[in-house]
């Protein structure tokens, strides 16, 4: 087994199936591996003009934004174009993909990336179609053997990094497995994650291919995987894609969910339905968002979980609070004996105006004690 492919089952094993509640709605790419953030994709049978109402638990999500990938989006289409797609297979490949352009929305930008034995920009981004469907009719077999895959999936996520639209997509097309890049599937679903890219695989399938890897990176990044039994049904698959791309709504949120602690979801659409799916958070990726690297807590746990613990705590806090009470009457004093032995000490007997110092000492005082 390949160091991709063992890497990429770990990753599918975190994951847990989810069910959907209606089937006019569903839930898709639930991604926690950024805990505290959950990432997940609404999917409806109608197209949707609001965003849904997402629940954990019943409650109202905490910072949830709503991304619509139907009403604009940047798409980058990957081809693969190593030797092995020589003949029909890169004509069937690069005709669905053109076909695709043709139907984009209007706002959408396009991209075109290929990747033989190494991965290269034919375009970059353009709402416009002539640029996509011209690069797409000129795409040659390359003449060195190799399949860069995770660097032509690298390169689009970072080209999409510099996007505007806030929807990012890109659509990889192969036949075979990566045998040239520099990157690993790792890098690449770093790649996608870092510019907030669903990465949606389509695989030529064949005997020899392991669809594993690109599952679990459609997975990772909210994609969804799919597989063609021939490039004659390329067409109708990039069809497919678009279509469901124009019913997807992109959601985040914090979770209020512990570590290795389950909670359901919910997504209710306005005059569409609801979806529902049990989801557990991983305790290694729980443990993986703590930031304190292991280190011992200022106080000790024993004074949170206990009685004895919580009046523990509160002697010390009285303490504290009438410490910080006897330090800031030190400057009252002070200021009260000064203002005694000034007309002894001035000529002509005048007591002098208060500071603006000394009128404020008291409370200095008491605001230096506390902190």
């Amino acid at each position: 087994m390949s160091r991709s492919t063992a890497l990429a089952s770990v990753l599918a094993a975190l994951f847990l199936p989810v069910s959907a509640g209606a089937a006019d709605v569903t839930l898709t790419g639930i991604d926690t591996a950024d805990y505290p953030t959950i990432r997940l994709n609404v999917i409806t049978k109608g197209r949707a003009q609001v965003p849904p109402d997402l629940r954990e638990n019943g409650a109202p999500v905490i910072g949830l934004a709503a991304e619509n990938l139907g009403r604009a989006k940047s798409v980058v289409l990957a081809i693969d174009r190593s030797r092995s797609m020589e003949g029909p297979a890169l004509r069937d490949a690069t005709a669905a993909a053109r076909a695709f352009v043709a139907r984009k929305p209007g706002p959408d930008r396009i991209g075109i990336v290929t990747f033989g034995s190494a991965a290269q920009r034919l375009t970059s981004f353009s709402s416009a179609t002539i640029d996509a469907d011209l690069a797409l009719r000129t795409v040659g077999v390359d003449s060195k053997v190799g399949t860069a895959l995770w660097d032509a999936i690298v390169l689009g996520s970072r080209e999409l990094a510099a996007e505007p639209l806030p929807g990012k997509v890109l659509i990889v097309l192969t036949d075979g497995t990566d045998t040239s890049s520099k990157s690993d599937v790792a890098a690449a679903v770093a790649a996608a994650r870092a510019a907030g890219v669903s990465v949606h695989p389509i695989a030529i399938a064949s005997p020899q291919f392991s669809p594993v890897p690109l599952q679990a990176l459609a997975r990772r990044t909210g994609g969804v995987y799919r597989s063609a039994s021939s490039t004659a049904a390329l067409r109708s698959v990039y069809a497919a894609v678009a279509e469901e791309l124009r019913r997807t709504w992109r959601l985040e949120y914090v979770t209020a969910a512990r570590g290795d602690e389950s909670f359901r979801l919910e997504a209710r659409v306005p005059g569409l339905g609801a979806a529902r799916a049990d989801v557990v958070i991983p305790a290694n990726v729980a443990a993986g968002s703590d930031t304190s690297g292991g280190s011992p807590g200022v106080v000790p746990d024993f004074l949170y979980e206990s009685a004895l613990g919580t009046q523990l705590v509160g002697i010390v806090v009285g303490m504290i609070v009438l410490l910080a009470a006897s330090l800031a009457l030190v400057p009252v004093r002070g200021a009260r004996l000064r203002r005694r032995l000034q007309p002894h000490l001035t000529p002509g007997g005048k007591v002098p105006k208060g500071s603006e110092s000394e009128r404020f000492a008291a409370l200095s005082g008491f605001l230096h004690a506390t902190e």
